[in-house]
This record gives C-alpha cells, sequence and structure tokens, in this order.
C-alpha cells in the first residue's frame, strides 16, 4: 500500500509540473476555453471513452470464459476499468497486469499458472490489433497525405510504430517455432556466469528452460484458438476508434472543426505507438508533447484546452474510475475477512 502511495503522489506531483508548463504562457485563455466547452460533446467523450473500455472488456471477457465457464462479463467489464489504475501509476504500464493476475485468483479462484495464460493472450491481442490499425491508417495516410511526417516528433513516432511492428512480428512468429531455445539461453547465462553476475549458471539455466517451456505451452495454445484470439484482435481494433473519436470531440468541444474526422484518430494511435516507450507513469509529459507538437496549427489556448480535456477523458478519468472500483472491492475483501463479531460482516 506504501508503494501505491508513494507513486500516486509522484504521479500528483507530475501532473502539477505538467499543468504548470501548459497554463503558465495563457491561464486565462486556456480556462476561458476549457468553461466554455460545449457539455454536449463533453458528455459524448464520456460516453465514447467508456464504450472503449466497453468493448475491452467484451475481449477481456472472451478469453476468460474459455477457460472459466461461468464467469460472468460484468467481472471482466469491472476488471478493465480497475485494471487502469494500476497501468497508470506505473512506468510502461507495468502494474495493471500482476494486478489482474492476483484478482483473478483472489475473485475467481483462477490459478497463476491459467491466469498467466489469460493475460498473455490478451496482450497478444491487443499488440496484434494495435499494430495493424496503425498499419492500415499509415496506408490510408500515405495514400491520402492527411499527416505529414516532416518533424522530428513525427519520426519518433514511426520509430514506435516500427518497435511495436517487430515486437507484432515476434508474437506471431513465436507459435511456429521449433525447439525450446535451450542454446541461446545458455549461451547468454554462460556469458553472465563468467562476468560473476550469476553465480549458479547450471540452476540458472534450469529455471530458465522451465520458464520458457510454460511460455511455449502458452504460445501454443493460441494455435487451437485461432477463432477466440482473432475476435479479440478485432474487438481491440474496434476499441481503438471510440479511443481516436474522443480526440475529434475534445476538438469540437472547444469549437475547432478544422482538424477533420480521421486525422485525429491517426494521430492518436500513432502517439499511443510512440508513448508506449516513455518510462513515466501514464508517459506522463509524452502524450501531452506529442499532442500539442501534431496539432500545433490550431491556437495556443483552444488547443492546451482540447488537449486538456483529451488527456483527462482517456487517462485521469479511467484512473479515477479505476481507484472508485478498487475501494468499493478493498472494503468488501476487508469485511469478507472479518471474524470478530458476525454481525458486522452482515452489515458489511
Amino acid at each position: 500500500m506504501k508503494k501505491v502511495k508513494s507513486k500516486v503522489l509522484l504521479l500528483i506531483l507530475l501532473t502539477i509540473i505538467i499543468l504548470f508548463f501548459i497554463l503558465k504562457d495563457d491561464f486565462n485563455g486556456i480556462l476561458s476555453a476549457l468553461l466554455s466547452a460545449n457539455p454536449i460533446y463533453l458528455i459524448l467523450i464520456f460516453l465514447v471513452i467508456i464504450l472503449a473500455e466497453f468493448i475491452k472488456g467484451i475481449a477481456l471477457y472472451i478469453i476468460i470464459k474459455n477457460n472459466k465457464k461461468n464467469y460472468k462479463f460484468k467481472s471482466a467489464f469491472s476488471l478493465a476499468i480497475k485494471t487502469n489504475f494500476f497501468n497508470g501509476i506505473t512506468p510502461f504500464s507495468l502494474g495493471g497486469q500482476p494486478f489482474e493476475l492476483y484478482t483473478l485468483k483472489k475473485n475467481d479462484n483462477i490459478d497463476y499458472v491459467t491466469g498467466t495464460n489469460i493475460l498473455f493472450k490478451d496482450f497478444y491481442a491487443y499488440q496484434i490489433a494495435l499494430v495493424l490499425l496503425a498499419t492500415i491508417f499509415l496506408i490510408i495516410n500515405y495514400i491520402f497525405n492527411i499527416v505529414a511526417f516532416d518533424s522530428v516528433l513525427s519520426k519518433l513516432m514511426l520509430v514506435g510504430y516500427l518497435v511495436n511492428l517487430a515486437v507484432a512480428l515476434f508474437l506471431i512468429y513465436l507459435p511456429y517455432t521449433k525447439g525450446n531455445m535451450h542454446k541461446i539461453t545458455s549461451f547468454f547465462i554462460g556469458i553472465l556466469s563468467r562476468l560473476k553476475i550469476i553465480k549458479n549458471k547450471d540452476k540458472s539455466i534450469e529455471k530458465m528452460d522451465a520458464s520458457i517451456d510454460k511460455f511455449k505451452m502458452q504460445i501454443n495454445d493460441l494455435k487451437t484458438n485461432k477463432k477466440m484470439i482473432i475476435k479479440c484482435i478485432l474487438l481491440y481494433m474496434l476499441r481503438f476508434i471510440p479511443l481516436g473519436l474522443a480526440t475529434t470531440l475534445s476538438f469540437y468541444a472547444v469549437d475547432v472543426y478544422s482538424v477533420g474526422f480521421v486525422k485525429p484518430i491517426i494521430i492518436m494511435l500513432l502517439i499511443m505507438t510512440m508513448a508506449a516507450f516513455v518510462p513515466i507513469p501514464g508517459a506522463s509529459g509524452g502524450m501531452e508533447y506529442g499532442f500539442i507538437a501534431m496539432f500545433s496549427f490550431i491556437p495556443s489556448n483552444t488547443l492546451k484546452a482540447s488537449m486538456l480535456l483529451w488527456r483527462f477523458a482517456t487517462y485521469y478519468l479511467l484512473l479515477i474510475m479505476g481507484a472508485v472500483l478498487i475501494m468499493f472491492e478493498k472494503r468488501k475483501w476487508d469485511c469478507e475477512n472479518r471474524t470478530i463479531f458476525g454481525s458486522i460482516q452482515a452489515i458489511c
């Protein structure tokens, strides 16, 4: 709990610093644009974000139900939202999967091996969907020249895309590999052993071989569940549409219609591919900078106002929703674990 609190405090500090740099030049103008934002578009932004999480919940539900037949959709939807909190407060979103693993064990009695298999399939579907949709958008952009990739930031986005593409291709290739990579792991562990980084070479190789065997079992399981994985990939591709639409609506809310409809979706997706490598919780700083730099042709006060709306909806809102659900669940767990005065448990 102390670690979580420290991460939240760090996130609050980062947010304050970012807000300072965003607001310092034109506080009154940005505040005026925010206060005059169209409430209809604000409601629509909220709805499309919930829709995105709903779709994510469906994908997660399909994967989990394949392993636990009586699993409920509301549990998957709740888990999808709660995971946003731990993803949001940890660098590279590393905190989400351990929380999901723990929750699946605690709430649904899904063992850690099965849980790891479920989460790997979920990551697999997400990664493939991200790259497929980004590829489609890049092809559309190449044909219609919607976004000009001539700035340094644009090139960083392309690098991010290429790295994600490499990861996706590796994931696609893995189910068709032969062998257990014993020679490769033994070679690298041998080097680390000579450098005195690893003390027990044989034990380390044995552990690594066991881990790789488990990983290969997860990978090979994908071959027997192709239809399920394809469904989830399509769902995750669909999920990116409302996320991109939130970007468009954030401009419409402050009366900026010149951005069009498709352009913000393409830029949002490429910002996500780049921000995946920003080693700060929520990619804070990188996401905001990327948004402002890519839409720099829009007047400063309305641009920053729309960025704040977009960032709040796609990050902070989900963070808050996840935290609230976790607090309710923690209270439920605390109540269930009380042994003194049985009547207190009944009240809870």
